[in-house]
């Protein structure tokens, strides 16, 4: 059955209040009436149309994951053309435009940042529909350069990656008052060359080291 004007209406509303909220005060702090009296909508009208807080709360994560993932693909059909290594270019400064997007709008890394470092019961929901198929493209692309590596070998090379983009992120308020030149808007794209460049540097130096000696 259609939906009415006004339950979309509704819909949008809940989804736009519960994104703000939850960004804002975190899943645990958030509670249903608040989300209600900020949409201007009945408190049962999170149950109708989204049947819970957890399942907002999972509708949200979706959403702005999926904007942010369609707004910086971190490979583009031409990228998947390009050498590895380009490849993997693409993946760290897109990451970075991900991290740094700093449109009213984007509410999404700090709800990441909030699920990690408070995680909800969402967070096996996160990996397994959000965050699992974007890592499976890095670990493709490390893999391609590394080469052949035993299953531990890749996942530290793939977060030893993740973990640079994420420093400039979590550590912000901190490492901008030792550097602050680095957390200028116009410095992103150097940031994210400078630590394609290190990480491809540190991948190439790991599969030499697992080469056999001749």
């Amino acid at each position: 059955m259609p939906k009415s004007d006004n339950d979309v209406a509704t819909h949008h509303a809940l989804l736009a209040a519960a994104t703000a909220l939850f960004a804002e005060q975190g899943y645990r702090d958030t509670g249903v009436r608040q989300i209600a009296a900020k949409a201007k909508a009945n408190i049962a009208a999170v149950n109708y149309h989204f049947g819970g807080k957890q399942a907002l709360y999972q509708a949200v994560l979706r959403s702005q994951a999926e904007q942010k993932f369609s707004r910086y693909p971190l490979l583009s059909a031409e990228d998947l053309k390009k050498p590895p290594e380009d490849k993997l270019q693409a993946i760290i400064h897109a990451l970075f435009q991900r991290l740094f997007d700093d449109s009213t709008a984007s509410y999404a890394p700090r709800l990441i940042m909030r699920e990690l470092m408070d995680p909800t019961d969402a967070i096996d929901f996160l990996v397994r529909e959000l965050v699992g198929p974007q890592f499976s493209q890095l670990r493709e692309v490390v893999s391609e350069i590394l080469g052949p590596s035993p299953e531990d070998t890749l996942n530290r090379a793939c977060f030893s990656v993740l973990g640079q983009c994420l420093f400039y992120k979590l550590a912000q308020p901190l490492a901008s008052r030792f550097a602050p030149e680095l957390f200028h808007p116009q410095s992103t794209s150097d940031t994210a060359r400078h630590v394609s460049l290190f990480s491809l540097q540190g991948l190439t130096t790991c599969r030499t080291a697992m080469e056999p000696s001749s």
